[in-house]
């Protein structure tokens, strides 16, 4: 049993650093590509897609902190996943939208009641 919960804190260590490698690379590319576009003066038409990137660093550091609580407590705690589920379902939302505005579609209840569904699903 001891073996296992040492297997096991050292696949969460593991995952914590490639983790955390992954969203300061992240953070830095988004860095970096901000400064461009500012300096480019072309922000408004990369807004979108920084937010994308943004949002992806934030889930990455939900699941850190989720695989932190894993690793303190040697329990799945699932406010964390719910918080990743509810940022993932956030770019849905401009894509839809831009969509909607270059066919000239207008959003109705079916296409947005998925959207909610989803929501209710991640949340129930």
């Amino acid at each position: 049993m001891r073996g296992f919960i040492r297997v096991e804190d050292a696949v969460y260590v593991g995952l914590g650093t490639v983790l955390a490698a992954m969203a300061l690379a992240l953070l830095v590319a988004v860095a970096i590509f901000f400064a461009h576009t500012l300096l480019a003066d072309t922000l408004p038409d990369h807004a979108v897609q920084l937010l994308d990137r943004l949002l992806l660093i934030l889930m990455i550091v939900e699941i850190l902190y989720s695989v932190q609580v894993s690793f303190s407590e040697h329990a799945l705690v699932p406010e964390p996943f719910l918080i990743v589920g509810l940022i993932a379902t956030i770019p849905s939302s401009p894509r839809a939208h831009r969509r909607i505005r270059a066919t000239g579609r207008k959003a109705t209840p079916r296409r947005s009641g998925r959207r909610w569904s989803k929501l209710g699903l991640l949340t129930s």
